[in-house]
């Protein structure tokens, strides 16, 4: 009888992509420190975007909800691995009592890249510091986001924009 390798082994060891563990708490941090910044005259919020809120998204997680129960066996008790590397979408918001500005939306998978789509004007205001970033042909202003540096790197770009500090601002004296 022959030896041979354990062919997972080596698979199993190779872990060398990154994971986005510390995405939310990165940006939750961010949204908190607006707060303290401001003393509580503006607020940011991170969270998950809802998929109740549009028609699509009800069509969606309709046609989900039937496809997973169309392929589960009545006397299997596992849970489809599948949902564990899921694809979620959040959005951080700037708010005071009467406004909400979204500065972008967040794509996250449990692997970078992940995909921001940016304030339309918040973009244009700092695109050129985000060269290298931009998803090509998209017309929403989407960039793509390789690592945690990436993001930390992004986000602060975000805080050059006009728009974004005028509204802030405009927030915090309104």
């Amino acid at each position: 009888m022959t030896e041979s390798k354990n062919i997972w082994s080596d698979f199993l060891k190779d872990q060398t992509d990154e994971t986005t563990d510390q995405v939310m708490p990165f940006l939750t941090t961010a949204a908190e420190q607006l707060g303290q910044a401001t003393s509580g005259k503006v607020l940011a919020k991170f969270h998950k975007q809802s998929d109740y809120t549009t028609y699509a998204g009800i069509v969606a997680v309709t046609n989900e909800i039937v496809k997973a129960a169309s392929y589960k066996p009545s006397n299997d008790p596992h849970e489809d691995a599948n949902d564990l590397y899921r694809m979620e979408k959040y959005v951080f918001d700037i708010l005071n009592d009467s406004y909400r500005f979204t500065l972008f939306e967040l794509t996250i998978t449990p692997y970078f890249p992940i995909t921001m789509t940016v304030d339309e004007g918040v973009y244009h205001d700092v695109r050129k510091s985000l060269s290298g970033y931009e998803i090509p042909d998209d017309k929403r202003h989407s960039i793509e986001i390789g690592s945690q540096n990436n993001l930390k790197e992004i986000f602060e770009t975000l805080l050059q924009s006009k728009k974004l500090k005028y509204l802030v601002t405009s927030l915090m004296n309104g």
